[in-house]
């Protein structure tokens, strides 16, 4: 029988794979990161437009609703980063993991 613990790692890796699975078809999407802080799990998507998008920000915060839905027991938080030029590097925490990158 498995433990909270490795149970808990199961369903955030769960997550993260459910977190890319949904974003990762949206071109505007650079690189996605994984990090957790006590019981909330942070995202970190950096994104390539310039300038704010609308649509963009609609599908993004439709994700953000389906996912939070979907795995109701996390304390979920996204943060959407355009990337203007900068080094992902100069934007992300270094204790976060990378998801996904194109």
């Amino acid at each position: 029988m498995r433990d909270a613990e490795e149970m808990t790692k199961i369903k955030a890796d769960a997550l993260d794979r459910d977190v890319v699975g949904s974003f990762q078809a949206m071109s505007q999407i650079k690189a996605i990161y994984s990090g957790v802080q006590g019981k909330m799990h942070q995202f970190v998507i950096l994104l390539s437009p310039a300038q704010y998008d609308d649509a963009v920000m609609n599908r993004l915060l439709a994700f953000e609703y389906d996912l939070g839905k979907r795995f109701h027991e996390h304390t979920l938080s996204f943060l959407y980063i355009p990337l203007l030029g900068r080094r992902k590097e100069d934007v992300v925490n270094h204790a976060f993991r990378l998801l996904f990158e194109r």
